[in-house]
């Protein structure tokens, strides 16, 4: 795996807020998902994505990269590794409804196995409670002084992945002595409409996802040099997900880490105007939980199963609630 001591870092724009009014403030200055003109005039999805931390200096870090610190193998063939054990034996417990790589690790990631894929959410307050929850402080011997809610603008990222991968796809022609181009009609029923291209936005970006995940060669090649970050939607849903309005990003660059293939795909400078970052000071995030829950956030609410309840139970305890539903 690449490591060199030059890789560019990422450098959000980042904001400290040490009370509730102004955090409130802040997130609910990003404007919510909506249906905007692009830069072809064409119609698009522009939202931007969350996800809450415990400790400000943990990056945007896979669990798939944290698995692989210090070990003998590389994020990339530890990857390969643990895919193919949970592939062997899930077939004992479960009926996968896909045989795509996207929905294999996306079913990894619900059973917390590590994987490529980071969790984002469209919901500021939900990436909130993240950043405030009690174990989403990763393990680094020392207590925090700041959580971190990231804020990833996802059309840019989209927009740059699409612009690495199309260059991608015109070397791997061009290695193939392919030309270039294709035939473009000119009959009005052959061209798309705006419900057209909202119909297919979803499966685009699952024939994407799955490009990029089965990338070899000069293709794969291309990616690592120009980096790649993709926005992928789960290929189904379940009530997790739909409770934390829960999407992936993945890097799609695997002679690169996450933060360096973003930052590559996304260039080195004006981080700021697609990245932001909201530090919230660790002795504040008590009070921040409890005024999540009465806003109904809280640990049933974004894991409505047994496990949600259980948490529910020792969250009222911390909370000092009383235990009446």
């Amino acid at each position: 795996m690449a490591d060199r001591s030059d890789r560019p870092t990422l450098k959000p724009d980042i904001v400290i807020l040490d009370d509730w009014q102004g955090i409130t403030n802040a997130l609910e200055s990003f404007p919510p998902p909506t249906l905007t003109l692009d830069e072809e005039g064409d119609l698009a999805t522009n939202a931007w994505v969350f996800r809450g931390v415990g400790n400000a200096e943990f990056g945007l870090v896979p669990s798939i990269e944290r698995s692989a610190v210090g070990a003998v193998q590389s994020w990339q063939e530890l990857e390969i590794e643990v895919s193919k054990v949970f592939k062997y034996y899930a077939n004992l417990y479960l009926t996968p409804s896909q045989e795509d790589e996207l929905a294999w690790l996306a079913l990894m990631q619900h059973y917390d196995v590590p994987t490529r894929l980071l969790d984002f959410t469209s919901s500021p307050f939900v990436g909130l409670y993240f950043a405030a929850r009690p174990d989403g402080a990763p393990s680094t011997g020392q207590k925090p002084k700041y959580a971190r809610v990231w804020a990833l603008d996802s059309n840019a990222i989209l927009r740059g992945s699409l612009r690495s991968i199309g260059e991608a796809r015109r070397a791997e022609r061009e290695r193939r002595g392919r030309k270039p181009g294709h035939k473009v009609s000119l009959n009005p029923d052959d061209a798309a409409t705006d419900r057209d291209v909202l119909k297919n936005e979803t499966e685009m970006r699952r024939r994407i996802a799955e490009e990029v995940l089965a990338a070899k060669g000069t293709f794969r090649s291309e990616l690592e040099r120009l980096g790649c970050v993709c926005v992928a939607m789960p290929p189904s849903s379940n009530p997790r997900l739909a409770s934390q309005q829960g999407l992936f990003l993945f890097n799609g660059a695997e002679g690169l880490v996450f933060e360096q293939s973003l930052v590559t795909m996304m260039g080195g400078a004006g981080h700021g105007r697609w990245c932001k970052a909201i530090d919230i000071p660790v002795g504040l995030l008590l009070d921040i939980e409890a005024r999540l829950f009465q806003m109904n956030i809280h640990e049933q609410s974004l894991f409505p199963d047994i496990a949600g309840v259980a948490g529910l139970i020792k969250q009222k305890i911390r909370l000092h609630l009383s235990m009446i539903v």
